[in-house]
């Protein structure tokens, strides 16, 4: 998987992907300065569990229910057969989310498990059922366990990125000086205990920026926004995990104190993770990393990058525009284990 004619493949199908992820690492959050005032029109979503452990979302303001059943989301089977855990959906922003849940619902400690690119929740499959399992310490922990799969992976809803509720629940909106949109929970007139967005600058000048080998260095210029606008970015998918953690994890906790949550994260899922400690810290009380994403290719990692990301960004939009037939003639088994091989040093799994 190292060498050999294979390489340049798995070289360009990461570049294909990791380039349209494109996204920023910055927000500025604070708490609205009176958190006792409430909006005259006010949104929350409640979750009931049905006796085959899927979940419902009453909207308090219209009065209707959207029913989980996993007809919801067409083929996905009832169970993971990587878990053997019922297939939840969490409906988030008018969009199906898959996830899994684990553990006893008093549990010593409450994860929220992130997952990567190109994988989804049942990667976490072993964590999911092994984590409450006798670890064999003198004081025995309990663990409650949860696992999504990202808007545009796995069992969740993959809009079209120009479709108009992907463009409402776009992370994006109201971060930014530049742009006029509104962020979604403002619009929905949801909950004022959330924090709220203080608009920043989407480009940042003369940045310093830590190297691989732990030095130091300046990054002129460092854009915060996706070069395309996509809803597929950190800061959507971190406004996931926060709302995640308010409509499904504390719902769970049945009335009694909230739990603070650990999030476990993996690759693009450390930044996604990262931003949402950023957003609302009092929810979490930790993130640990496991092989994070250093995102070589944002404009701000590569050398003389007024010069190379014209022809990056030419590149891009070339494979974006016919670059299907090629990525087709990849999408193989033998492609993809080739590839996941790369960043896992443990392959025995990868059949």
């Amino acid at each position: 998987a190292k060498s050999g004619p294979l390489k340049p493949t798995m070289k360009l199908v990461r570049v294909t992907f990791l380039l349209s992820l494109a996204a920023s690492q910055v927000s500025a959050f604070t708490i609205p300065s009176s958190p006792h005032t409430t909006p005259s029109a006010h949104k929350t979503c409640h979750r009931v569990r049905s006796s085959s452990l899927q979940s419902t979302v009453v909207d308090n303001v219209s009065s209707t229910t959207t029913s989980s059943s996993n007809n919801s989301i067409p083929q996905m089977p009832s169970h993971s057969p990587a878990t053997k855990l019922p297939n939840q959906i969490y409906k988030w922003r008018n969009h199906n989310i898959r996830y899994q849940v684990s553990g006893p619902e008093n549990a010593d400690h409450t994860l929220l498990l992130v997952h990567g690119l190109f994988v989804n929740s049942d990667h976490w499959r072993r964590m999911l059922t092994g984590l409450n399992n006798n670890n064999g310490g003198d004081e025995e922990k309990t663990y409650r366990v949860y696992a999504l799969d990202l808007l545009g992976s796995g069992w969740s809803d993959k809009p079209n990125r120009n479709e108009m509720r992907a463009k409402l629940a776009d992370g994006e909106n109201g971060r930014f000086l530049d742009c006029d949109s509104v962020c979604y929970r403002e619009q929905q007139q949801q909950s004022a205990a959330r924090p709220k967005k203080i608009r920043s600058s989407s480009t940042l000048n003369n940045v310093a920026l830590g190297t691989a080998s732990g030095g130091n260095r300046i990054a002129s210029v460092l854009q915060l926004r996706h070069p395309l606008k996509s809803p597929y970015n950190f800061y959507t998918w971190a406004e996931q995990l926060t709302d995640f953690c308010h409509d499904v994890i504390h719902a769970d906790a049945n009335g009694t104190s909230k739990p603070k949550v650990t999030l476990v994260a993996n690759s693009i899922g450390t930044m996604s993770s990262l931003q949402s400690v950023l957003d609302e810290p009092n929810l979490f009380n930790g993130v640990f990393v496991i092989n994070p994403n250093f995102r070589e290719l944002h404009m701000a990692e590569v050398p003389l990058s007024p010069l190379t990301m014209p022809l990056v960004r030419q590149i891009q939009s070339l494979l974006r525009s016919n670059g299907h037939g090629l990525f087709k003639s990849l999408a193989t088994p033998s492609t993809v284990t080739a590839i996941l091989k790369e960043p896992y040093k443990v392959t025995a799994i990868l059949k």
